[in-house]
């Protein structure tokens, strides 16, 4: 069954906001390869080391592929 407008939230820390930042906006064409729709990034205002991402899919699938995917997981581990 296909779900779409699919919405995955994510908690992330990082040591180093902006850098994680830079190398965030530097994986734009991760996200468009894997058709992620729409993304918004939050940093918390009492913890300036942990963000929230909220990434939008057209479908179930399309959000499972994207955060199973292994290029996904070693980006997310490079130190910021």
């Amino acid at each position: 069954m296909a779900i779409g407008n699919v919405l995955a939230r994510m908690n992330h820390p990082a040591n180093d906001f902006r850098a994680w930042k830079f190398e965030y906006d530097r994986a734009e064409a991760m996200r468009k390869k894997a058709a992620v729709t729409g993304a918004e990034v939050f940093q918390d205002p009492f913890d300036p080391n942990m963000v929230a991402v909220i990434h939008r899919f057209p479908s179930l699938e399309a959000a499972r592929a994207f955060l199973g995917d292994t290029a996904l997981k070693e980006a997310m581990t490079k130190p910021a």
